[in-house]
C-alpha cells in the first residue's frame, strides 16, 4: 500500500503541515471511490435499468478516483482537495434531486462534506463549503415544493437506502479517520527517527520549563539519563538554562558557550517555538559538540602566534637596517653625486623608491605581526589587562592627538564632540585608546572628503563612543564580516588592502572583556558610525 500511495505524491510538492496530508487525500479520495462504488453496485441491483441515476453515481466514482491522478500529474493539492470535496458535493445534491428532495437517502451524505474540507483545506474552505451545502439544503427544499425533483423511492425501499446511506457515511468517515490516524502515528515516527538521529543533542522545553522532547544525542552530550518529562531547571546545566532565558526575553535566536566534561566544549542556541496562531508553546535548544573545531583553532592561533614571534626579530632588523641605510644615503652618498649626471640622478630617485617601499611594507607587517600576537592573547586568554578608573575625556584627546598625523594635509577634518560629564570607567585606559585609534584611522583610510567625527556622550548604563565618518559606507552584506578576522569591507582581489583585517576583531575582543558591545551602522554612500558601549564603573 505504501509503494502505490507513494507513486501518486511522485512530483508534486511536500506539504507544511504536522504530517503530510497528500498521502491522505490519496487514500480518502479511494475510499471514497469504493463507498461510491458500492453504492453503484447497489443501485444497480434495485434499478437494472440504466438512467441518470446510474450515470451520476458513475460519475461521482470516477471524480473521486481521478483525484489522486489530479495530484500525481500536477502537482497541485488544493486543486485535488477541491475536485474531491466540490465532487461530493456537486453529485449528492444531484443524487438528492433525482431522489425526491430532501427525504431522499443521499442528503444524509452532504453532511459529510464540511469536515471534508476542514480537514482538506482548512477552517476558511470548511465555512465556504458549510455554507454552499446550506445553500443546497434550501435549493433542494425550493425545488421539491415547486415539484422539480425526481420521483422519490418506493417506500418499502426507503429505510433500505437511508440506511445503506447512513452505514456508507459512517463507514467513509471511519476509514479517514483511520487513514488520518496512520499517517499521523507515521509522521509521528519520521520526525522522531530524524530527531533521533541528528548529530546535534536538540531539546525542547515548553512554557513551563518541563522537557517535552529530547534526543539521544543531547542526553549523551549533557550525560543525562533521562530528559522527557524532567524540570529544565533542575536537569540542564546552568550555562543552557541562561541562553534559553536569554530567548525567551528577546523572542530571538539566542547561542551561548558550554563546558562539558573530559575538557570538551560544546554551542548551544536557542529559539522560541512560535505558533501559527500566534504566540510561543515553548523554546527548543540545540547543543553541538565543538571540541575539535575549538582544538583545531585554538592550534592555528597558537601556530601563527609563534610563526609570528619568531618573524618578529629579524623583520625588526630589516627595517632598522634599511631606515640605517637610507639615512645614510641621504646624509653620505647622495650629496656627493654630480647634479649634472642624469643617470646618477634617475638611480638615486628609484634606490630612494624603493627603500621607501621596503620601509612601508615592513611597518604593515610588523604591525600585522602585533595584531596577530594580540589577538592570539585575547583568545587564549593570556592577555594582560591593567584595568582602573579611567576619565574618558583626556582618553579621546590622546586618540585625536595620536591620529592628528593622518588628516594632515588632506581633505578631510578630524572632529571632536565630547559630553562635558561622563561617567567613569573601570577599565583598561590603553586597550580602550587602542580601540579609539583604530577606528579612528579605519575612518580616515576610508574617507576622501568630509570629517571624522569621534563622540563621547553618558548612556543610561555606562557611555557611548562614536566614530563617525563621510565615507562611501559599508554594504550591509558587509557588516558583520568585518568584525571577522582577516575580512575587510570591498573587494580585496581588486582593491588595495587598507589594513590587516585584524583591527576590528582586536576591537570586538577589547570591548567584549570590559563587558561592552561594538556595532556598525551604515548605508552606502552614507557614511558609517562605528558605535561602541561601554557599562559605567
Amino acid at each position: 500500500m505504501g509503494a502505490f500511495v507513494e507513486w501518486f505524491l511522485t512530483g508534486s510538492g511536500a506539504e507544511a503541515d504536522p504530517f503530510d496530508r497528500r498521502r491522505v487525500l490519496v487514500q480518502g479520495a479511494f475510499a471514497s471511490a469504493l463507498v461510491s462504488a458500492g453504492f453503484f453496485a447497489q443501485r444497480l441491483a434495485l434499478e437494472p435499468t440504466w438512467g441518470v441515476r446510474h450515470v451520476n453515481v458513475l460519475g461521482a466514482t470516477l471524480v473521486m478516483a481521478a483525484c489522486p491522478f489530479v495530484l500525481r500529474f500536477t502537482g497541485a493539492y488544493r486543486v485535488a482537495a477541491h475536485l474531491l470535496v466540490a465532487g461530493l458535493l456537486a453529485f449528492v445534491g444531484l443524487d438528492a434531486v433525482l431522489y425526491g428532495g430532501l427525504a431522499s437517502p443521499p442528503v444524509f451524505a452532504l453532511f459529510v462534506v464540511p469536515p471534508m474540507a476542514v480537514f482538506y483545506l482548512g477552517t476558511r474552505a470548511g465555512g465556504a463549503y458549510t455554507a454552499l451545502v446550506v445553500l443546497a439544503l434550501g435549493g433542494l427544499y425550493a425545488l421539491e415544493h415547486l415539484g422539480r425533483v425526481g420521483e422519490p423511492l418506493p417506500a418499502a425501499l426507503l429505510p433500505q437506502m437511508r440506511l445503506a446511506a447512513v452505514v456508507g457515511c459512517l463507514a467513509f468517515v471511519g476509514v479517514l479517520a483511520a487513514v488520518y490516524e496512520a499517517e499521523r502515528k507515521a509522521a509521528v515516527a519520521r520526525a522522531r527517527a530524524i530527531v533521533d538521529h541528528l548529530h546535534d543533542g536538540l531539546v525542547a522545553v515548553d512554557r513551563q520549563g518541563v522537557i517535552v522532547a529530547a534526543n539521544g544525542a543531547a542526553a549523551a552530550l549533557l550525560e543525562v539519563d533521562a530528559l522527557v518529562g524532567a524540570r529544565a531547571a533542575k536537569v540542564l546545566p546552568p550555562e543552557l538554562l541562561a541562553v534559553i532565558e536569554a530567548s525567551e526575553a528577546s523572542g530571538g535566536i539566542e547561542s551561548g558557550r558550554l563546558e562539558l566534561s573530559d575538557e570538551r566544549v560544546a554551542t548551544a542556541a536557542a529559539s522560541p517555538i512560535a505558533l501559527e496562531r500566534g504566540g510561543r508553546a515553548g523554546t527548543v535548544l540545540t547543543v553541538r559538540d565543538v571540541t575539535v573545531e575549538v582544538s583545531i583553532d585554538r592550534m592555528k592561533t597558537e601556530f601563527i602566534a609563534t610563526v609570528s614571534h619568531e618573524m618578529r626579530t629579524p623583520l625588526t632588523s630589516v627595517l632598522g637596517f634599511a631606515k640605517l641605510i637610507r639615512s645614510k644615503l641621504d646624509a653620505d652618498v647622495f650629496p656627493r653625486v654630480p647634479e649634472a649626471d642624469a643617470k646618477a640622478a634617475r638611480t638615486m630617485t628609484k634606490v630612494r623608491q624603493n627603500l621607501g617601499i621596503i620601509v612601508e611594507e615592513g611597518e604593515r607587517l610588523t604591525a600585522l605581526i602585533g595584531d596577530v600576537l594580540d589577538i592570539a592573547k585575547l583568545e587564549s586568554g593570556q592577555m594582560e589587562w591593567h584595568k582602573e578608573h579611567v576619565e574618558v575625556g583626556p582618553l579621546v584627546e590622546r586618540a585625536l592627538d595620536a591620529t592628528g598625523g593622518l588628516f594632515t594635509g588632506r581633505e578631510v577634518e578630524l572632529v571632536a564632540d565630547v559630553a562635558p560629564e561622563l561617567p567613569t570607567l573601570h577599565a583598561d585606559a590603553q586597550r580602550i585608546l587602542q580601540v579609539l585609534i583604530n577606528l579612528i584611522s579605519n575612518a580616515s583610510k576610508f574617507t576622501e572628503a568630509g570629517s571624522v567625527t569621534v563622540r563621547a556622550a553618558p548612556t543610561d548604563d555606562g557611555l557611548a563612543l562614536r566614530v563617525e565618518d563621510t565615507g562611501g559606507g559599508i554594504a550591509p552584506a558587509d557588516q558583520e564580516k568585518i568584525f571577522e578576522r582577516f575580512r575587510q569591507a570591498g573587494d580585496t582581489l581588486l582593491d588595495k588592502p587598507r589594513g590587516t583585517g585584524l583591527g576590528l576583531p582586536i576591537c570586538v575582543e577589547i570591548v567584549q572583556a570590559h563587558g561592552g558591545t561594538i556595532r556598525v551602522e551604515s548605508e552606502l554612500g552614507q557614511g558609517a558610525a562605528f558605535v561602541v558601549e561601554l557599562p559605567r564603573a
